[in-house]
């Protein structure tokens, strides 16, 4: 016996089937500003698993997929202006956004045209993004951002561009980038404390994607001065960072008069900030090592000054002329002064003898009247001093 069911109750089952499987069959796939790719138009390449706080970026390719509904599988890559296009939700801005983020937010929207949606997105390819190394080192050139990554710390990036050259100087480092529209220019001593650690915890400077990073040439000058027989800017050794005070000393010739090392003034940038340094030669001198202990690096300006140990003789004397203290000694009598400089000559007038002594900034004239001093112990007061000039007068007749 056939059974006849009424068209009425036909249709009314049919529906109630339909609605209780909770199924809507999507529409046809169409492409919208982000590049929606038809299902099944590529191969799927092996894939990178995100994890779930990756943040998607412009270039991106997604595939969206809901699990429960194998024609709902898209994928698409993220527009410049960070928005992507799947079926039914049009336009959606991605980029800023966790991945986790974005699959919650398409749940959302997609429940409205499925019961209970479960929703899988995966990168399936990450965008090209890049840095670029250049100056003083072996491999100049754009080198990626790895995937997964949003930085690249800087000496790991140098490492990239295969190291440092000889004349790189990593305590010189720029590094450009773009803020706002407006370029900003970074300098960065890769051997300071204070880029050690950056924001994120992790150890040195990070590069983002879009940066520039330039190694200068290092700067192997130093300038010596003062008392020195050829003041002038002078290169270190190739391949030395610091050389001692006595051998920049000798590279200028060495000390332009008789005298030992008196106060010595260094000039150097460190960390981005101008540094003087004061030595006292005579402290030093004191220690084991004394002067040695001093180095002048690349960028150094020093000064150096010294201590007297000399008296200059003149007038009517034999042997005119600049001497030095006895070594170890710091004065003299003005008798052995004389006498070292081979005697008062015929025309000598030792009862009109005058000194100058610097004091402070003023220079001092003390009259002598030698000839009555006589030499007796009580004369020692009366005692030369290195940077003393003595003048011996001319008798009249």
């Amino acid at each position: 016996m056939k059974l006849t069911i009424p068209n009425s109750l036909g249709i009314w089952i049919a529906l109630s089937i339909f609605f209780l499987q909770g199924e809507v069959k999507p529409p046809p796939a169409r492409l919208g500003i982000g590049q929606m790719i038809e299902p099944g138009a590529a191969k799927t390449p092996e894939m990178l698993r995100a994890p779930d706080s990756y943040v998607i970026q412009v270039g991106d390719i997604l595939r969206v997929r809901l699990l429960d509904e194998g024609d709902f599988d898209v994928r698409t890559r993220v527009g410049k202006d960070g928005m992507i296009n799947i079926p039914y939700i049009d336009a959606v801005l991605v980029t800023s956004r966790s991945l986790s983020q974005v699959t919650e937010m398409l749940q959302k929207k997609l429940s409205k045209f499925y019961v209970n949606p479960l929703l899988n997105i995966e990168i399936v390819e990450y965008s090209k993004r890049f840095i670029v190394v250049l100056g003083q080192v072996e491999k100049p050139g754009m080198y990626e951002v790895p995937p997964l990554q949003d930085s690249v710390e800087l000496m790991e990036a140098i490492a990239m561009a295969g190291g440092a050259t000889r004349t790189g100087d990593l305590g010189r480092v720029v590094v450009k980038r773009q803020i706002d529209g407006k370029e900003k220019v970074i300098v960065i001593d890769t051997k300071a404390k204070s880029i050690s650690r950056n924001e994120k915890g992790g150890g040195g400077f990070a590069l983002l994607p879009g940066d520039t990073m330039v190694i200068q040439t290092a700067k192997r000058e130093f300038v010596l001065m003062g008392s020195v027989k050829n003041p002038g800017m002078y290169q270190l050794p190739p391949m030395i960072d610091e050389m001692s005070l006595l051998e920049a000393v000798g590279m200028a010739g060495g000390l332009n008069r008789s005298g030992e090392f008196g106060e010595i003034t260094i000039k150097r940038t460190a960390e981005g900030q101008d540094q003087i340094i004061h030595h006292d030669a005579k402290n030093l001198q004191r220690n084991k090592d004394g002067v040695r202990q001093i180095t002048v690096k690349a960028g150094d300006t020093v000064t150096v000054q010294m201590t007297r140990n000399d008296y200059s003789m003149l007038g009517q004397i034999r042997s005119p002329g600049v001497y030095a203290l006895p070594e170890g000694e710091e004065s003299l009598s003005i008798f052995e002064a004389i006498a070292t400089a081979g005697g008062a000559t015929r025309l000598a007038d030792l009862g009109e003898v005058k000194l100058y002594r610097k004091i402070g900034n003023r220079e001092m004239m003390i009259n002598l009247n030698v000839r009555s001093m006589g030499k007796s112990e009580n004369n020692k007061i009366f005692l030369i001093q290195a940077g003393d000039k003595i003048v011996i007068g001319e008798r009249m007749f």
